[in-house]
Parts: C-alpha cells; sequence; structure tokens
C-alpha cells in the first residue's frame, strides 16, 4: 500500500481515536471547558500520529495524517457544538416529554427560553459585558459595545451581517 495513503489512515484511526478520547473526557470532567478539552485531545493525538509514522511507517507524510486528524477534529467539534445547546433539539426533546407530545408556548418559553436569557444575562454580567440595575435592567458596559462593534465589523468581513442560519433575518 502506498505510504502517503497509509499516513492518512494512521491519520483517519488517531483522528477516530480522539474522537472517542473526547467524549470520553467531557464525561468525566463536567469542570472542564470542552472547547479546552477538544483543543488538548486533538493536540495529543497529533502528538500520537507523528509517534506512530515516525515508529511503525519507513516513510510518513506528516501533512496528510495532520490534515485527517485536523479535519475530523473539526468535523466533530462542529457536530458537537450544533447539538451542545441547541434550542431547537431542547424544544423536541421537552415535547417528548409532555402528555400527547404537546405543549404550549408558556411551557416551551418558561422551561427552556428563560432560564437559558437569565444564565446568559447573569454571564455578561460577570464578564463586565453589561451591567444590571437593582431595577432588573441591563445596560452594556464600554466593554460591551467594545465587543458589539468588533462583532459588526467581523460579521461584515465574512459577509454574514444580518443573515441568520435558516433564513433571512
Amino acid at each position: 500500500m502506498n505510504e502517503e495513503l497509509l499516513s492518512m489512515i494512521t491519520g483517519l484511526f488517531v483522528g477516530l481515536g480522539a474522537v472517542v478520547l473526547i467524549a470520553g473526557v467531557i464525561r468525566l470532567r463536567r469542570d472542564l471547558a470542552p472547547v479546552a478539552i477538544f483543543a488538548v485531545c486533538i493536540a495529543l493525538s497529533e502528538l500520537v500520529t507523528l509517534a506512530i509514522g515516525a515508529t511503525w511507517l519507513d516513510r510518513f507524510y506528516v501533512w496528510p495524517a495532520t490534515a485527517m486528524v485536523c479535519f475530523i477534529g473539526i468535523v466533530n467539534f462542529f457536530l458537537f457544538g450544533a447539538v451542545y445547546k441547541s434550542v431547537s433539539l431542547q424544544i423536541l426533546g421537552l415535547l417528548n416529554t409532555q402528555p400527547g407530545g404537546r405543549a404550549d408556548k408558556k411551557l416551551l418559553v418558561d422551561v427552556i427560553a428563560q432560564p437559558c436569557v437569565e444564565q446568559r444575562m447573569e454571564l455578561l454580567v460577570e464578564m463586565g459585558q453589561v451591567n444590571k440595575s437593582a431595577e432588573q435592567t441591563y445596560a452594556p458596559t464600554l466593554q460591551g459595545l467594545k465587543a458589539v462593534s468588533h462583532l459588526h465589523k467581523l460579521q461584515r468581513l465574512l459577509g454574514i451581517y444580518k443573515s441568520g442560519l435558516y433564513g433571512k433575518t
């Protein structure tokens, strides 16, 4: 078999092993940020790929193997991100637990949307992006306004300003 193909296959198997490793570490260490777990596991997987290639293959092609590990890592990261805090999946899950598979809008908002917004608002306050008044109103800080300005610039640069994931917004 071609050594370049063997290098890619090595990257494939190590990348798939990284997916299993990431899933295991996320389950065991809920106190760690998932993005940190992904970064460390993919970096370790790359080291394993290099070690396997240097040890068992006469001629190891680093870039095809690295590309395979990184591709699998990126796909896994996006899939994880798509389902990790998906509001749509939370709604479907809640509907599935209700009698007859039905719930009114108020229940969905009370159980899913309201806690989500409250958690995010508290996080923004903790991060110094927003101030919270005694009357429970919120206002962006200078740091928050700078973040919004940077976000709008980035959205315009990437052509995604005022566009939505599922359609025009």
